[in-house]
C-alpha cells in the first residue's frame, strides 16, 4: 500500500521544494500540490522518525489518509498509533 508525505511552504516556493525533495529523497515521488501544499507517494513505509525531504519546508508529515468526518479522522489516527499529544495538521 503506498504512503504518503506532505509539506507545507510559502506559496511559490512549491517547484523548489519538490527538486530539493527529487534530491534528498528519491524514495519519494511528486503526488499532487497546490499553492503552499505538496504532496509526495512512496511505496516503502513511512516511519515518524524518517529526515524531512526539504529543508524550505514550513512543516514535513505523514498523512494519515483523507477523513470526511471527526469520528473517522479519529481512526484513522488510533490506525497509525498517533497519540492527542502530536501536532497534527488537516488541510482542506
Amino acid at each position: 500500500m503506498a504512503e504518503f508525505v506532505f509539506a507545507t511552504c510559502l506559496p511559490g516556493l512549491e517547484p523548489a521544494v519538490k527538486r530539493e525533495v527529487a534530491r534528498t529523497r528519491p524514495g519519494l515521488r511528486f503526488a499532487y500540490s497546490r499553492p503552499g501544499l505538496i504532496t509526495f507517494k512512496s511505496t516503502s513505509e513511512i516511519s515518524l522518525a524518517d529526515p524531512p525531504g526539504s529543508s524550505i519546508a514550513r512543516v514535513w508529515g505523514r498523512s494519515i489518509g483523507a477523513a470526511r468526518d471527526p469520528q473517522t479522522a479519529r481512526t484513522l489516527l488510533e490506525h497509525a498509533g498517533i497519540t492527542v499529544t502530536a501536532c497534527i495538521h488537516v488541510f482542506t
